[in-house]
């Protein structure tokens, strides 16, 4: 675009051009149709063709931007989506390699001889597949007209996790700098030139992330207010992202009337310095205003010694006509240049996909800002100098050098692969080599994945998660030497592991690692990014290849998974969730010394909460869990299928299709079979006297320190077998109920309800809830014990102290030895019974299980 400054008598103000897509430069078969013959979207964007001086308005002091759309394409490209062909026009167009094959580089410091010099997109693509560099672990800084931020090549959204990290609107003062003006589309061109990433296009750093500083309105107008604020914004906020901000581009640019050059420096010179001494690049577009007499003006801040000017060459690797230029100014392509732009350029039809070319120093531009990227990432490994001044020493001296026809300036032809190279070589470093493999195999972003570690074979992985990324090597080649380098180069480990085998290192989410070896001993290592501990809150995500969790809460908070250790101090971890993900899971869980309340449900998390700790279990289908004693309390929850549940004191396990819990050192178990299904319990006593307690809502077995109880199952049995005097109170149900007892076993059944109790010393059935109840009462001989009829009760007593009671029964049936007897009333042994009854009523009528403990206590 053509910007203009000029001085207005009053306020000072610059002049310039309002933005438009023209071409100052347009290919020879540019179509010479008048304006009234194109569609009116095109006249939208595109002055009238046969207008030829510039368009001038006043406005506050700004910038322009130093681009434009090319022509040609630009109104093809809008005919074609007035036709059949719009679906070929919007959809992304493979970038293709020209003449141009990948192939591995040599160690030489000019891999690639000038004559063939690719672009660099293309020298970006070998470097990958070289050296593994992305820019990863870095933030470009991006002052423009915005960033289509939800573009798929551009992470497909925005803030912390996406790749635009971040912004400032400083047009519209707010926080979403979204490229979405009717003139806009150049911010979000250059940054996918930076950073763009998709299966059909890739920029040159796709590693690194960027934050959009939009400075331009919906009319692409500017302000050198917003600017200087954007240079200020930079700096202030240089580390409060994952990934530092290192580089900044601006394509924007203007010549400088001398009347206004110093007022310019003055406001903007002292925020470059101020970034050029935090080691930060800048990169500014030389300009699209070329003039033959005065050949070696550019643009401003193109021309501030604090930042590095870029010129456009063609695809012949000469300058643009319309380049500003310099002598000795570094310069790449620019000219039809493809890259990432906003819905609103091909349409609107709502898939934010869409690639288009652009021409300009500001696609040069953005092309150098992330080359110096790759190449601090290059430098950063080496352990060399990272500053502006090094870095631009170092594309310099591997540049090639070409001349200007027009001019006899030279200009430097940035070669990106030799710049590497040389690093990698350690000639451009100031520091020895680490030799980083030449072959490379890239995993990913990996939660957990298993390789052999081949010799100079460098292997890449992006962490999922913020937290550790642990490496577990085989107990045959703990003695091999592993190089670990994080994205920007920097050593995390070099050495063998530890003896456990496990090396931990801490990591942020979409950090990307290099893992090598020059040993020759083919190591197996497991990877794992499953861990994080912030701020006391826990979070570990087992991964997709269902290893079994051990978690111990003993004195500290020790977790094991699979070949995984991880331990902390019980003050370090307050809350966590333990993610078992999809699959067949099994956690296990070693309680600590205080009380702790455990809740297991197959259709929802599960929960352990002690005084110190609340703990989330997600996703787990087996849990195994050890209360170690404290006064447990464990809530256990059945599926809708038929499930089963086997209890004996401080131990309980209930099982389905899919599911299995088991529990042991709990003081109190409490099951719930009410999701559904024909659900059976076995309960088993202790050695001592214990109480067995059954209605048809729930059986209760507790002694001692124990207590279990039972809700909605449809059958239960209880087992009185390992000794003590065992007691069992079995109330009816509000319908017809059976009771049947003799000395081994006692059952009561209703319409959906069976309680069977064996080998108890004491049984006693109760008939208070209503219905037409039987009761029939077995002696095995008629040696054994007597027989004691009341008016609401039959009890028969045998000869070692054990009894079966019969009360509040309609019907009682008597019989012993197998022949029906008739029981005689005896008045004596109602008035004995009448107090224990009462007592036990009182008992069960509470509907709150601990209120019917109190009870019992009483």
């Amino acid at each position: 675009m053509v910007s203009q400054f000029s001085v207005a008598p009053a306020d000072h103000s610059i002049l310039f051009q309002r933005l438009y897509f023209n071409d100052m430069d347009s290919p020879s078969n540019s179509s010479p149709d008048s304006p009234a013959d194109r569609p009116r979207l095109v006249r939208r964007f595109m002055p009238p063709l046969e207008e030829t001086g510039p368009r001038i308005e006043i406005f506050e002091r700004r910038l322009a931007l130093s681009a434009n759309m090319g022509a040609d394409l630009f109104l093809n490209a809008l005919d074609a989506m007035q036709s059949d062909e719009i679906g070929s026009t919007c959809n992304p167009v493979p970038t293709g390699m020209a003449a141009f094959e990948l192939s591995a580089l040599p160690a030489t410091a000019d891999p690639l001889s000038p004559s063939t010099l690719p672009t660099l997109l293309d020298q970006a693509a070998l470097i990958r597949d070289q050296y593994g560099l992305t820019g990863a672990g870095q933030t470009v800084a991006v002052i423009d007209s915005g960033i289509t931020w939800d573009h798929v090549a551009l992470g497909e959204g925005y803030g912390p996790g996406y790749r635009v990290v971040g912004g400032w609107d400083f047009a519209e003062n707010d926080a979403n700098p979204y490229d979405d003006g009717p003139a806009g589309f150049h911010g979000t061109h250059v940054s996918g030139l930076i950073a763009g990433s998709s299966d059909s296009f890739m920029g040159i750093a796709p590693g690194a992330d960027l934050v959009g500083l939009r400075v331009f309105d919906d009319l692409g107008r500017g302000s050198l207010d917003w600017i200087e604020s954007a240079l200020q914004w930079v700096y202030a906020n240089r580390n409060e992202f994952d990934s530092p901000i290192t580089t900044v581009n601006l394509s924007i640019g203007a010549l400088l009337p001398d009347a206004l050059s110093t007022d310019v420096h003055n406001q903007l010179e002292d925020e470059l310095l101020q970034l050029h001494n935090a080691n930060i690049v800048v990169v500014a577009a030389a300009g699209n205003q070329f003039d033959a007499d005065n050949p070696d003006q550019l643009n401003y801040p193109a021309s501030s010694d604090y930042a590095w000017a870029v010129a456009s060459t063609d695809s012949n690797q000469s300058l643009s006509s319309f380049s500003q230029r310099d002598d000795a100014i570094l310069a790449t392509d620019g000219r039809n240049i493809r890259s990432t732009v906003p819905d609103h350029v091909l349409g609107m039809d709502g898939d934010i996909n869409d690639y288009h070319y652009a021409t300009g120093t500001s696609m040069s531009s953005p092309q150098v800002a992330a080359a110096s990227v790759l190449l601090r990432q290059a430098v950063m490994q080496q352990g060399g100098d990272t500053s502006p001044d090094h870095l631009l020493s170092i594309l310099k001296d591997t540049a090639t050098e070409r001349q200007d026809s027009i001019t006899g300036l030279s200009y430097l032809d940035v070669n990106l692969t030799a710049a590497i190279a040389s690093v990698m070589s350690g000639s451009g470093s100031g520091e020895g080599p680490l030799n980083p493999p030449l072959q490379s195999q890239d995993l990913g972003i990996v939660e957990w994945d298993e390789i052999e570690l081949i010799k100079d074979t460098s292997v890449h992985f992006t962490a999922a998660r913020d937290g550790l990324f642990s490496f577990a090597i085989d107990s045959e080649h703990r003695n091999t030497n592993l190089i670990i380098v994080d994205s920007a180069g920097q050593s995390l480990w070099n050495g063998t592991a530890p003896a456990n085998g496990q090396i931990d290192l801490p990591v942020s989410a979409n950090q990307t690692l290099t893992l090598y070896t020059h040993d020759a001993t083919s190591p197996t290592i497991q990877l794992a990014n499953i861990i994080s501990l912030k701020n006391g809150q826990l979070s570990l995500n087992t991964g997709p290849d269902n290893p079994d969790v051990a978690i111990d809460l003993n004195q500290s908070f020790s977790a094991t998974v699979g070949e995984f250790h991880y331990n902390f101090s019980s003050d370090q971890v307050s809350s966590g969730i333990i993610d078992g993900g999809s699959g067949a899971d099994h956690v296990s869980i070693a309680g600590s010394s205080t009380a702790s309340r455990l809740t297991l449900n197959p259709y929802a998390d599960g929960t352990l909460s002690d005084p110190n700790l609340q703990l989330a279990l997600r996703g787990f289908e087996d849990v195994s869990f050890d209360g170690r004693g404290g006064g447990d309390r464990v809530f256990l929850y059945d599926t809708v299928g038929n499930d089963e549940l086997v209890a004996s004191p401080t131990t309980a396990r209930l099982e389905g299709v899919g599911f299995r819990y088991e529990i042991s050192g709990a003081e109190r178990t409490y099951v719930h079979a009410t999701a559904g299904g024909q659900d059976i319990a076995f309960l088993n006593d202790s050695i001592g006297n214990d109480v067995l307690a059954v209605r048809p809502q729930f059986v209760s077995l507790r002694g001692g320190d124990f207590f279990n109880i039972a809700y909605g199952f449809e059958r239960v049995y209880a087992y009185a077998t390992s000794g003590g005097f065992d007691r069992a109170d079995l109330y009816d149900s509000a319908g017809d109920d059976r009771f049947t007892a003799n000395s081994a076993t006692a059952i009561i059944s209703g319409s959906g309800y069976y309680v069977q109790a064996r080998s108890f010393d004491s049984v006693t059935g109760h008939a208070v809830a209503g219905g037409n109840d039987l009761a029939t009462l077995y002696s095995d001989n008629s040696a054994d014990g007597r027989w004691v009829q009341t008016s609401d009760s039959v009890t028969l007593r045998a000869n070692d102290g054990s009894e079966r009671i019969a009360r509040g029964f309609e019907r009682a049936e008597t019989y012993q030895g197998g022949i029906p007897i008739q029981v005689q009333s005896a008045n004596l042994f109602t008035q004995l019974q009448f107090h224990e009854r009462n007592i036990l009523d009182s008992i069960f009528a509470a509907d709150d299980e601990d209120e019917m403990l109190d009870n019992f206590s009483t």
